[in-house]
C-alpha cells in the first residue's frame, strides 16, 4: 500500500511566531569527570525528556544523561554504561565514532513502572539499534540497554517509511502507540525519493520487543512528510513531542549532509506541528531583532507547560569542544 503523503506549509503569518525566551550553555556544575570519561559540558544534545524533577538531556555521542534541576537550574551528569573499550565519549577525533550508540530520540512514560524514559538509537548502523531504558530518574535511577534489532528491522520493512538510510530521530507518545520519525537525510534507496516519514507502533509491542518477546512488530499508518527547504537545503525532522490534544510538534533541521553518518553545514531549523486532521505546518527559527535564520541545529524538544505553548529545546553544535545550548521557546498564536 502506498503511504499517504503529507505536504507541510511554511507558516509566515505574523499571528504564529516562535519567540526565544532564554538560552544557556549546558555546562556541568561539577566540571569534567576524567575517571568516568565524561566532559565538562553536554556535547551533542539530541533529545529531551521531562520528569517531575529533571529536564533530561540525551546525547548522541556521549554515554551520559544531562540532568537539569527544574528548581535550582543546576546541571549534573548521570553516567550511563560505558561503551566500546570502556569509553563514554565517541567521535572522529577519537577514532571510535562507529561504536557510539547514537541515541537520537526519547520519550518519558510517567505511568510505566513509576516513570520510565526510553531513548532510541538512530538505527543507522548495527551499533545504533539499542534502546536505553531508564527508571527511577527522580529517586534511585535504574538503567539498562536493550538490543532492539527486531524493532529496527520492522522499520526497514515498513513500506514507505525508510526511503533512504535508516535514521530514526524522533519519537512521540500518542494514545496507545509510539510515533517514530524517520529523518531521510541519508543516501536514497535505489530510485526512491528520500522523504521524512512517520509510523506508529503499539506501545505494548515496543515494550515486548525490549523484553525479548519474539512476536512480530508491525508498524502501521506510515505517512511520508514533505517539509520543503530552508536556504536551499531540505529540512529533516530531528525530534518530536505530543501534547494532550492530539497535536504532535516537531523540530526540523536544514543540514547539508551527504548521508546519515556524516555531519554537514547547518542552514537553520524550524518548529512545526502535525495537527489531528493531519495538516502540517512549520515556522522557521529566526533572530527576532534581525529576522535572519538562527544558524542552529535544533535536536531535542519537549513541552513545558499548559496554556501558551512553551517548549524546551536543545541544540547540537556538531563540535565536541562546544557546549550545547538549552533554549526556552514560546509559540505565540496557538489555541
Amino acid at each position: 500500500m502506498t503511504p499517504k503523503l503529507l505536504t507541510a506549509v511554511r507558516d509566515d503569518t505574523p499571528t504564529r511566531v516562535v519567540r526565544v525566551v532564554s538560552e544557556r550553555a549546558l555546562v556541568y556544575a561539577h566540571g569534567a569527570q576524567p575517571m568516568l570519561d565524561l566532559p565538562a559540558h553536554v556535547r551533542a544534545g539530541s533529545a529531551l525528556a521531562r520528569t517531575a524533577r529533571w529536564l533530561i538531556i540525551v546525547q548522541d555521542d556521549t554515554q551520559s544523561l544531562g540532568r537539569y534541576d527544574l528548581e535550582s537550574g543546576r546541571l549534573t551528569a548521570l553516567a550511563l554504561p560505558a561503551g566500546h573499550n570502556g569509553a563514554r565519549q565517541f567521535g572522529e577525533a577519537r577514532g571510535n565514532k562507529k561504536h557510539k550508540r547514537d541515541f537520537e530520540s526519547a520519550v518519558f512514560l510517567p505511568d510505566l513502572m513509576g516513570g520510565t524514559m526510553l531513548a532510541f538509537g538512530s538505527g543507522s548502523t548495527p551499533a545504533r539499534r539499542t534502546v536505553l531504558v531508564a527508571q527511577g530518574l527522580d529517586s534511585a535511577p535504574s538503567i539498562r540497554e536493550c538490543d532492539a534489532t527486531p524493532l529496527y528491522e520492522a522499520f526497514a520493512r515498513a513500506q514507505g517509511f525508510c526511503t533512504s538510510e535508516l535514521n530514526v530521530e524522533g519519537v512521540a507518545h500518542v494514545g496507545d502507540s509510539l510515533w517514530f520519525f524517520q529523518r531521510s537525510n541519508g543516501q536514497a534507496l535505489g530510485s526512491e525519493t528520500p522523504r521524512d516519514a512517520v509510523c506508529e507502533v503499539p506501545l505494548a509491542q515496543v515494550l515486548g520487543a525490549l523484553d525479548g518477546d519474539p512476536r512480530e512488530i508491525l508498524p502501521v499508518n506510515v505517512r511520508q512528510i514533505v517539509l520543503g527547504e530552508l536556504d536551499g537545503v531540505r529540512l529533516g525532522i530531528t525530534d518530536a513531542w505530543s501534547d494532550d490534544r492530539g497535536r504532535v510538534y516537531f523540530l526540523a533541521a536544514a543540514e547539508d549532509s551527504p548521508d546519515a553518518y556524516h555531519d554537514g553545514e547547518i542552514k537553520g531549523s524550524a518548529l512545526g506541528c502535525i495537527e489531528p486532521d493531519e495538516r502540517v505546518w512549520w515556522v522557521a527559527l529566526t533572530d527576532r531583532s534581525t529576522g535572519e535564520l538562527l544558524p542552529i541545529k535544533a535536536e531535542g524538544l519537549v513541552g513545558t507547560g499548559p496554556g501558551a505553548k512553551t517548549f524546551s529545546m536543545v541544540t547540537d553544535p556538531d563540535d565536541p569542544a562546544i557546549a550545547c545550548t538549552l533554549y526556552e521557546l514560546v509559540l505565540e498564536g496557538e489555541n
